[in-house]
């Protein structure tokens, strides 16, 4: 019986484990995609600040804009393509998560043919003692 209670409890603890890591993988996902979500909005908010000033330049274009607003537009620019490789990069990481827990997913982590082999195992240790026991007792009641 000692060995029923050990096996079962490797597995427990087993299946724990895996319970933790998919529960911080899914909170990591969870700010990833809220990260994503507050990119994305300041990528719009940018874009429009961006169309706004170019339209106040006038009707000739960036000819016509002053020094002040043409270091503005620089700046907002490069804003813009920094956000843009931040959106990029979350992207991969988000992927790398879904690749991962796609790789330990907990329902197929103990799988049936796992399951069934311990059974076996322990239904061959209980066998083996019941043998014994009868070999024991016949030898006893000779």
């Amino acid at each position: 019986m000692p060995v029923e209670i050990r096996a079962v409890d490797a597995l427990r603890a087993e299946i724990k484990s895996v319970d933790s890591k998919v529960n911080l993988l899914a909170e990591k996902l969870k700010r990833l995609e809220t990260q994503n979500v507050t990119i994305a909005n300041s990528l719009f908010k940018l874009t429009e600040r961006l169309r706004k000033i170019e339209e106040s330049g006038g009707g000739t274009g960036a000819a016509h804009l002053d020094m002040e607003q043409s270091g503005e537009i620089k700046a907002l620019k490069e804003t813009f393509e920094k956000a843009m490789k931040e959106n990029e990069a979350i992207k991969n990481d988000v992927y790398n998560v879904k690749y991962t827990l796609g790789l330990i997913n907990p329902l197929e982590f103990v799988t049936v043919r796992q399951v069934n082999e311990l059974v076996n195992e322990l239904f061959e240790q209980k066998v083996e003692q019941q043998k014994k026991k009868a070999a024991s007792k016949k030898k006893d009641d000779e």
